[in-house]
């Protein structure tokens, strides 16, 4: 089921958590410590100099428009920096968690192709406890083109999503339009909430949905633990989710309601990342361990009880 992979195609796991129309805006990929390369000029990339941009390993963003040009980059935790590898003028201090597996996801504003929401997640280890769940507003207009947040959108709490740390992922809305933005709740009870993003804006009210796996995050004297792994991922057609902890959870992922059914559960020991085929047939995990190296496990989604899946 599983065969063992060189360290190296780990990083080729570190995928780009955009929400993208149009194919130009994936062509560019900055990541990891000062690396980018760009697909513009077809296969095989071409690395790229100057990224100012390090991260130990946790996903990045990289946007670009519909023909290809490079808007911005950001590991989520300290600064969002330009085509030109500056920082924006008002593009430091986001509240993307240090180390945190997922701590930024970037999605366009539905009805304004000028305008990006960045959402991001605190990490789990943290005292005191972890940053909240936030959105920040980048405008391309602003700063002469280069784009820039808007002072007055950003780091905004998110409502009911205070211990949302490390799973963040998005999809987008069955109507081609919306976008669903999905995070995981930790408390007594694990829950997984879903904000829908419209021209309107970002609900206040989740669609919230139960979760199988056990809530293992504390909130004891204002530390919180949460073991390894922690991932989130959504099918590209929007009808899977699979998250991660101590445990693995397949779901059922309705984009129409935002509605998450769990399936089964299994175990994949320190998963740090996730990917779906196409046809949402096949899910693939990556795991880390510093003795032993990375493998890469591909999983049949076909296969509707945990004995048989695994």
């Amino acid at each position: 089921m599983g065969q063992r992979f060189t360290r190296i195609l780990l990083f080729t796991f570190l995928f780009f958590p955009v929400l993208c129309f149009s194919q130009g805006e994936w062509n560019n990929w900055y990541f990891g410590w000062n690396a980018a390369m760009t697909f513009n000029f077809g296969s095989p990339p071409v690395a790229l100099n100057g990224s100012a941009m390090q991260t130990n390993g946790g996903t990045s963003i990289s946007v670009s428009d519909s023909s290809g040009k490079l808007l911005f980059y950001s590991n989520g935790i300290w600064c969002l920096w330009n085509r030109n590898n500056t920082m924006l003028p008002n593009g430091n201090g986001l509240l993307g968690g240090l180390n945190a597996p997922e701590p930024i996801i970037c999605v366009p504003k539905p009805g304004n192709p000028n305008q990006y929401y960045l959402f991001t997640v605190g990490m789990h280890w943290t005292n005191p406890p972890p940053l909240p769940f936030s959105y920040s507003v980048v405008d391309m207009t602003l700063d002469g083109g280069l784009g820039d947040i808007v002072p007055t959108m950003k780091n905004i709490p998110i409502p009911l999503a205070d211990s949302a740390v490390d799973q963040l992922t998005a999809v987008r809305h069955r109507n081609n339009r919306d976008v669903w933005v999905v995070v995981r709740k930790h408390s007594l009870h694990a829950k997984y909430l879903a904000y829908l993003v419209t021209p309107s804006g970002i609900s206040s009210a989740p669609v919230v949905s139960s979760s199988n796996l056990p809530s293992i995050l504390y909130w004891m004297l204002g530390i919180s633990y949460l073991s390894p792994g922690a991932i989130m991922k959504i099918s590209q057609d929007g009808t899977k989710l699979v998250c991660s902890d101590s445990l693995t959870e397949i779901c059922d992922f309705n984009s129409s309601t935002g509605v998450v059914s769990p399936r089964l559960t299994f175990s994949c020991l320190y998963a740090r990342g996730a990917e779906f085929s196409v046809n949402s047939r096949y899910l693939y995990l990556c795991n880390y361990a510093s003795q032993s190296g990375s493998s890469v496990f591909q999983y049949d989604l076909s296969y509707t009880d945990s004995l048989s899946f695994v």
